[in-house]
């Protein structure tokens, strides 16, 4: 038997090497992952001011949303978030999928939202896109990027 030299073992494991680097896409010790994104918006009247404010008349109540809806809707305080000025609701989304959703924001007042996001993939980052919003059948899209819409509340 013939002894094996090191340049046939290195072709011989050559390619399993290259082929171990491929499935990794040589992304090393990354690990990167961005959720899929909430949606937040805001409730305005049609002259602009804030529905979920105590201040505004006939807002809506936010601590009642959040009992209505079984906390599927979160509040976002105001001082928080963009628009720092404004009281906002938000939901999450499915990772890569769609949610329809009825808002109760009282007893007798109540929403449909429409979203959806898709999933990215770059080398070896996974991310979501908002791809759609609607609000009772509106379509948004001037906000998808940042997922945050301000919707005129016709009453």
């Amino acid at each position: 038997m013939k002894p094996i030299r090191l340049k046939h073992l290195f072709a011989l494991f050559a390619p399993l090497i290259a082929g171990i680097g491929c499935v990794r896409n040589n992304c090393g010790n990354v690990a990167c992952f961005t959720p899929a994104p909430a949606i937040v918006f805001e409730l305005r009247d049609s002259i602009g001011r804030d529905l979920l404010n105590p201040a505004t008349p006939n807002y809506y109540d936010t601590t009642r949303i959040k009992e209505l809806n079984n906390g599927i809707v979160g509040i976002v305080p105001k001082g928080s978030g963009k628009n720092p000025s404004r009281i906002k609701l938000g939901f999450s989304t499915p990772f890569g999928g769609q949610t329809n959703l009825i808002v109760k924001l009282n007893s007798t007042d109540q929403d449909t939202i429409f979203a959806a996001n898709i999933e990215l993939k770059k080398d070896c980052c996974t991310s979501f896109e908002t791809t759609a919003f609607k609000y009772n059948q509106q379509n948004f899209t001037d906000s998808l990027k940042s997922s945050y819409f301000v919707v005129v509340k016709k009453r």
